[in-house]
């Protein structure tokens, strides 16, 4: 088993790492182009969550293939405890990865569901407040982590394994609130995204001739974001949290780590698909990488946009107010 836990985790930081890659360059191209930024800071934040996780599982089975390694060779189990752990970065970043990027799914997907039902002038206000979004995830997971670093020393000197799961070195109840935040956060913006998706598809063909190309990729790309996340994510947890012995835990650990690994890696998959200003900016980053000529009307996202009216406007000039 040791052996098998070896190899099964430098496997899993081959992936991880080769998904914060993915999450680096992605966060690359966001950040380069200003009107990108702008458009999509959410999108950006969740990019970032996404990397701190990537690196996060990185760090963990690395940790966990040093010390399986010295196990093979020593033959000597080391232990920690609960202070110790709570002070061990890659247990530090697994929480933060674990609750980040599910607590911004599900307020990205609270605004798109906001966003669909609401008149065209409380739509512009919402629509600039993603700083406030983003600052409120943070603040939340800044609470989960003072609360389980308060949790964790409180019983500082209790061995709790090397392993250092929070269920053990912090409690079993903060354990289950950080994976039941998981579960919730991803399913909740599933619903969302999907019930959204519908009523944007209703106004589509109610009101055939208003232009909602812009929302309808933003909808779709976090709709499938989303489901990634559920299906790679969310089920696993679940799976991993009823599983009825230690051995079909220990079984499915290396697979579902590389499928946590895997979703974290497929934002820029995503984006690439739906995202019409980002595919846009990979144009624009690859003609510069280059040196290759650009356009003057491609040279940032900034100067993509027409001089059309503004999305709002052509709600307010067809007749819509809900919108």
């Amino acid at each position: 088993d040791n052996i098998r836990g070896f190899y099964f985790s430098w496997v899993t930081m081959g992936i991880s790492t080769i998904s914060a890659a993915c999450n680096a360059f992605l966060l690359t191209i966001l950040i380069t182009y200003i009107r990108f930024r702008q458009k999509h800071k959410i999108i950006v934040a969740l990019s970032i969550a996404d990397l701190v996780n990537s690196i996060a599982i990185c760090i963990q089975y690395g940790h966990k293939a040093t010390v399986l390694g010295e196990i093979n060779d020593t033959g000597v189990v080391p232990t920690s405890t609960s202070a110790r752990c709570a002070l061990n970065p890659a247990s530090f970043m697994e929480t933060i990865g674990a609750l980040w990027p599910a607590i911004i799914s599900f307020l990205v997907a609270a605004e798109n569901f906001v966003l669909v039902n609401v008149s065209g002038r409380v739509r512009r206000i919402i629509k600039h407040r993603a700083p406030l979004l983003i600052g409120f995830s943070v603040l939340l997971v800044a609470g989960f982590m003072i609360v389980g670093t308060i949790g964790a020393f409180s019983h500082a000197d209790r061995e709790v394994g090397w392993w250092c799961p929070r269920h053990k070195y912090i409690s079993n109840t903060y354990g289950e609130a950080v994976d039941l935040t998981n579960f919730s956060g991803y399913v909740i913006a599933l619903t969302l995204n999907i019930i959204a998706a519908i009523i944007l598809r209703m106004k589509t063909k109610k009101y055939p001739d208003v232009d909602m190309h812009e929302e309808s990729q933003k909808i779709i790309c976090h709709l499938f974001s989303t489901i990634s996340a559920v299906l790679l994510v969310s089920v696993p947890n679940v799976f991993l949290h009823y599983a009825p012995s230690s051995e079909i835990t220990q079984i499915l650990e290396y697979p579902f780590a590389w499928c946590f690994a895997l979703n974290s890696g497929l934002s820029i998959v995503v984006c690439l698909a739906f995202l019409e200003d980002f595919r846009k900016s990979m144009r624009v980053f690859h003609a510069r990488l280059f040196c290759r000529y650009v356009p003057s009307g491609h040279e940032s996202v900034s100067r993509t946009t027409t001089a059309s009216l503004s999305d709002e406007t052509r709600w307010r000039h067809a007749g819509i107010t809900n919108y």
